[in-house]
């Protein structure tokens, strides 16, 4: 037998003419973590069949970190918010595949058909180059540049918080690999209500995304 932890064979004394190793119960004395580990995985089991072993690791590697995150989880003090290890389960995995889910409704077309990310970063390149003397409130009804209008971005009103449609605008420039004069483009096309009046009164001073950012969440803090 081979062990990490013992280096010789020495008996253990309470087994008596047993003569068990100490090995032998040591494993036997510490093996129920694994045992329970297999159990919890077992009743839960997220993995496929497959001929491929990196597959079979990167399953394993899902379930063990299952198993992981709700003890974390329970450690913080929210056992009491988790109703059973199915409802974690699932609780934890639509928390994953929600930021991607929406990044997929926003690729959507109003045909139902599924946009090419890459394609429409070279459309809106190409369309939302600046112009010399262009700023971030220039009025998209008299531009001649016609950006995408095909893609879900959500409007702004000035009436709450901004920065959650700030982050949802930053997201969709980060799938199609936008750069920052392009998602001012966009933020200008959909700000309605008293967002667009404060954009029309202020768009001259505008320098960069950054700087239009800073500037309408500093306005409207003013106003909570």
């Amino acid at each position: 037998m081979l062990s990490t932890l013992h280096h010789d064979a020495n008996i253990d004394d309470s087994t008596g003419e047993l003569k068990k190793p100490e090995m032998i119960m040591f494993y036997n004395m510490t093996k129920g973590g694994v045992d329970m580990m297999d159990e919890m995985t077992a009743t839960y089991n997220c993995a496929r069949n497959s001929r491929r072993w990196p597959m079979v690791i990167f399953y394993s590697l899902l379930n063990i970190g299952a198993i992981n995150s709700q003890i974390i989880h329970f450690a913080n003090g929210n056992a009491s918010k988790v109703k059973s290890r199915r409802h974690f389960l699932k609780t934890l995995s639509l928390d994953l595949i929600e930021r991607w889910s929406k990044f997929a409704q926003m690729v959507e077309t109003r045909s139902g058909k599924m946009q090419d990310p890459a394609q429409e970063r070279i459309k809106a390149e190409e369309s939302a180059k600046p112009q010399p003397g262009a700023t971030i409130g220039r009025d998209a009804s008299s531009d001649p540049v016609v950006l995408n209008p095909n893609i879900d971005i959500p409007k702004y009103d000035g009436t709450e918080d901004p920065c959650p449609w700030i982050e949802s605008l930053e997201e969709i420039g980060f799938l199609y690999h936008w750069a920052d004069y392009i998602i001012s483009r966009y933020a200008a096309m959909n700000m309605i209500g008293s967002a667009k009046t404060w954009l029309n009164l202020h768009k001259i001073s505008f320098t960069s995304w950054e700087n239009f950012k800073s500037r309408l969440v500093a306005y409207l803090d003013i106003f909570a």
